[in-house]
């Protein structure tokens, strides 16, 4: 028996985002249907619309964060944190990127949706970044070995992003803020589009799929892209991006588009 709700409304909306974000890669491509059948997925956003809490002063979006707060072993952190260091929107030294990489510069890391110690299934976005029109981008990162699918990631994006339209004027006022005198980038006051990137190594792209026959990465691709294609339409496009190097050396970092889902069964023979 399928767990996904033929319907979807207020009231199951986190149920339904749950049951999603859950799903193991053989599920992925029925999830993904689901989520482009009867509005679904236009349901579902006006659902999360209606949910999404509001940060109240004194408290921020955009907090500072100590060197030491996470553990050690917090490997996803560290790289966040060496990621915000390479493309910090603040720093005069980050070299312009040879290509578009999904975003411009990143403005934040761990940036908190919630308002309250209950977070009701909110939590912080791993990455809040831009383009360089200022449009806001929203980077949900994995570990190399994470076993945590695509559509867990997208979903995730989304589901930040939504969080970030709904409060966009203070979110844009505390970007602005954040930039003080440097005006090389302005934020729009009317926000249309929220860019979602989903983002890792690139052996976690090689292995997400990898356990699958050809046919069925094939057709969890089709059902995927449908799906992306669907977000793109309602002004949630979604870029995947492979990221490369040491969070000891973050200049060193460096990020490239990754053609997926096509790009896990395209060379298989």
């Amino acid at each position: 028996m399928s767990n996904i709700p033929e319907t979807i409304g207020c009231n199951d909306v986190h149920f339904f985002m749950q049951q999603a974000l859950i799903a193991a890669n053989t599920s992925m491509g029925e999830y993904s249907e689901q989520l482009c059948q009867n509005n679904c997925l236009k349901d579902a956003i006006s659902a999360t619309e209606r949910l999404v809490p509001t940060r109240c002063h004194p408290l921020t979006y955009l907090q500072s964060r100590p060197e030491r707060e996470f553990a050690e072993t917090s490997r996803e952190r560290f790289l966040e944190r060496a990621m915000l260091k390479r493309w910090d929107i603040r720093s005069e030294q980050v070299r312009e990127p040879d290509s578009e990489i999904g975003w411009y510069r990143l403005c934040a890391y761990q940036v908190p949706t919630y308002n309250k110690r209950a977070k009701d299934g909110w939590g912080p976005i791993d990455l809040l970044g831009c383009r360089v029109d200022g449009t806001p981008v929203v980077i949900e990162l994995k570990q190399g070995d994470s076993t945590e699918t695509p559509l867990r990631m997208v979903l995730e994006a989304l589901a930040y992003a939504i969080a970030v339209r709904e409060n966009w004027p203070i979110i844009q006022r505390e970007l602005t803020k954040l930039l003080e005198d440097n005006k090389r980038i302005t934020f729009p006051n009317d926000l249309t589009k929220v860019h979602l990137v989903a983002a890792a190594p690139d052996c976690f792209w090689k292995n997400c799929l990898g356990g699958l026959p050809k046919e069925l990465k094939i057709s969890t691709s089709q059902s995927f892209r449908k799906l992306l294609d669907a977000l793109k339409d309602l002004n949630y496009p979604v870029s995947f991006v492979s990221i490369s190097g040491d969070y000891t050396d973050p200049p060193k970092l460096a990020a490239s588009i990754i053609n997926f889902p096509e790009c896990c069964y395209s060379q298989v023979s």
